[in-house]
């Protein structure tokens, strides 16, 4: 599986700002739900730009990096089996433990039943399905009088579509057409689908028997940054150039306010983000070495959010309430990583991706 590109120097955390990136991409995804969850209202970025909303940037933010960091990983675990379980230590203990502290801590102290009845109800312990990617959105009487009613944590919706993502890789990988050429020719795939389907009749749903249902549009959408970070990682430095990020800033211009709009902003957004993420640009670069939280941030920034929303006077501003739930998602993000997701990442085969991955 190794390559002539793993030993790439922007392996190296103090090379590059993806740690950066990362952490911007959560806020944005905690400001564009946390504004619909305070008050139900539009998303100001869709608004005024005319392209997908700031949350949908972030995630594809998050997908090229990931497509990046896990074909360095596929290139440097050596079997499937080191790479699965990586993954896996990766995705999946941080999930757990915010999957069980919102059943069993969150729950009980916001729901309007009495506790007997929330821990004899059959919804509280479907939700711990939840751990392993089968999704569940409410608990039992938990956020039922908030603006956006009962949802637990909406955000989850991205991580089977990660997991998925992580399959086809391995498979392109297991079937030998690692190569930037063979990943390329699948994004433009990926985008002539969804254009070619755009405004018709919605794209059926992926049925996973005994996990998930997952909706191909949008799992392709998710699949374009996922691509395109692959085809940067396996065309290397090349593939890195300023002007294509003005290209795809025009692209995006052009796009704006038409059916192609969301497609086009969240590629052009995962490409630029990969651009400026190998710069090692100051006070920015090793940003993370204290610590990554950006994955903590995004599992628990809605749960914090719809919490708060609960308890904070409503005639308080909206941007007071986006700070208070920044200052708490943040405090349980650093929490997650220091008890559960740095122990769990030390357990990972060594390679040189492990410092991002």
């Amino acid at each position: 599986m190794r390559s002539k590109h793993s030993g790439n120097a922007h392996l190296n955390r103090s090379r590059n700002t993806f740690d950066f990136l990362r952490l911007l991409a959560a806020v944005f995804v905690l400001v564009s739900h946390g504004l619909g969850l305070w008050d139900g209202r539009n998303d100001p970025f869709a608004d005024f730009t005319g392209l997908t909303t700031l949350g949908s940037i972030g995630v594809a933010m998050f997908f090229a990096i990931s497509g990046y960091w896990v074909t360095a990983s596929w290139q440097n675990a050596g079997n499937l089996a080191v790479f699965a379980a990586n993954r896996g230590l990766r995705l999946l203990p941080a999930l757990a433990a915010c999957v069980v502290l919102s059943a069993f801590v969150l729950g009980p102290a916001m729901t309007t039943l009495p506790l007997a009845e929330y821990f004899s109800s059959r919804e509280t312990w479907s939700y711990l399905a939840n751990a392993w990617l089968q999704l569940r959105w409410t608990l039992p009487g938990v956020f039922a009088a908030n603006p956006f009613p009962l949802s637990v944590n909406g955000s989850l919706w991205t991580l089977p579509i990660e997991a998925l993502a992580y399959c086809g890789l391995a498979a392109i990988g297991l079937a030998r057409l690692m190569d930037w050429r063979v990943t390329f020719a699948l994004t433009v795939v990926a985008l002539v689908l969804l254009q070619s389907f755009a405004g018709h009749s919605p794209w059926p749903s992926l049925v996973v028997p005994g996990w998930n249902s997952i909706a191909l549009a949008e799992a392709t959408r998710l699949a374009v940054p996922f691509l395109i970070g692959m085809s940067v990682r396996l065309a290397g430095h090349r593939s890195l150039s300023w002007w294509l990020c003005a290209a795809w800033l025009a692209a995006m211009w052009l796009a704006a306010r038409t059916e192609a709009a969301s497609t086009i902003a969240m590629a052009g957004a995962g490409y630029i983000a990969l651009v400026v993420g190998m710069r090692p640009i100051p006070l920015l670069h090793g940003f993370g070495r204290y610590g990554d939280f950006s994955y903590g941030m995004y599992l628990y920034a809605w749960p914090v959010s719809q919490t708060l929303v609960s308890f904070m006077d409503r005639g308080t501003s909206a941007y007071a309430y986006l700070l208070a739930c920044f200052a708490v998602t943040l405090s349980c993000a650093v929490l997650s990583w220091f008890t559960v997701e740095k122990p769990c990442l030390a357990l990972k085969r060594r390679s040189l991706v492990d410092t991002a991955g």
